[in-house]
């Protein structure tokens, strides 16, 4: 028998009644009330969330869909949102897709059944099936129709680190793109090539879109290209950044002395590199606010919401340049 049929039967009750004191969804007198406050100790019973949710179309829980932790801005900015949902009083579900289409596709499946009240979505890929999801949904760097995109203003970034390595007299320049499929990196990219063009100065552009989970891949990567023959490079995330001046200095090449290298995040990566890296920033802690923000103006107040939100970036210099 399950608990709540012990509770009825207990109590005298109907299994709707005890269903409606527990999920606080319609009248229950005060002697029945008091009746099932004792059986509810009696047995210890704890409500089952997920029935409660059924009864009372709130589940009181956020699920957020990342491509990983690895990347420290990804943890970083879950952290700071999940610990204010915490404090609000919301749980939150994670799920990783590490950038595959069908693991995002799998995530997306498992948040829908765990009813969840809302979604933030970093880097999402099923563009479509997220366009038709009928909950509230937050997407980080992914425009999607019809819900609210968060993202850090990608393409100025891009075109302030050009102007930069500009102003310090750096003109022989290469950027590292990240994967063509990632709306930020292009959004980077784009704004770098044409700050260069705008300045009549050429750039090369080295594609890189591999997974930078495997050093050796990566390093391996690294060692097809010649950058000696550069002053200044630009890695489309404070994780390659790392990788790149570690590799240059195994080769003999020295960060600042002998060429200077721009990340991008500014994650924790960049102040405890040596030496430590010159970054943008996409401010962690305004991103993770305005998400909780307007997810909670979402779930609580039921407003529909559209909206293409930019989080200015900042160029923060440190000792790589």
């Amino acid at each position: 028998m399950s608990n709540i049929r012990k509770i009825a039967k207990e109590c005298n009750l109907s299994v709707a009644t005890i269903s409606r004191y527990i999920n606080n969804n319609g009248y229950v007198s005060k002697e029945s009330a008091e009746k099932i406050e004792a059986a509810i100790k009696k047995f210890n019973y704890t409500p089952n969330e997920h029935v409660k949710a059924i009864f009372n179309k709130k589940s009181n829980i956020i699920g957020l869909i990342f491509p990983d932790f690895i990347n420290p801005y990804f943890g970083e900015m879950a952290t700071i949102l999940g610990d204010l949902l915490q404090e609000y009083g919301f749980r939150t579900i994670f799920s990783f897709t590490k950038d595959d289409i069908n693991k995002e596709m799998n995530a997306l499946k498992i948040m829908q059944g765990y009813k969840v009240d809302a979604l933030v979505i970093a880097r999402g890929l099923c563009v479509e099936k997220i366009e038709k999801l009928n909950i509230p949904v937050i997407s980080f760097e992914t425009e999607i129709k019809n819900k609210v995109v968060i993202s850090a203003d990608n393409y100025s970034g891009g075109a302030e680190v050009f102007k930069y390595f500009y102003k310090k007299g750096k003109t022989k320049l290469v950027h590292l793109r990240g994967p063509k499929n990632f709306q930020a990196t292009e959004s980077r990219y784009k704004g770098f090539l044409d700050a260069s063009i705008e300045h009549d100065i050429e750039v090369d552009i080295i594609d890189f879109d591999i997974n930078l989970v495997d050093y050796k891949v990566v390093y391996q990567k690294l060692s097809e290209y010649d950058f000696g023959k550069y002053d200044g490079i630009f890695a489309y995330n404070d994780i390659l950044a790392g990788y790149l001046v570690d590799y240059l200095r195994s080769i003999g090449i020295v960060v600042p002395r002998d060429i200077s290298v721009i990340g991008f995040d500014n994650s924790y990566i960049s102040r405890v590199m040596c030496p430590s890296l010159t970054t943008v920033e996409q401010s962690l802690e305004q991103i993770a606010e305005k998400c909780f923000e307007i997810l909670i103006r979402m779930v609580e107040k039921d407003e529909d919401i559209i909206d293409n939100i930019k989080v200015p970036i900042k160029l923060v210099e440190r000792d790589s340049v």
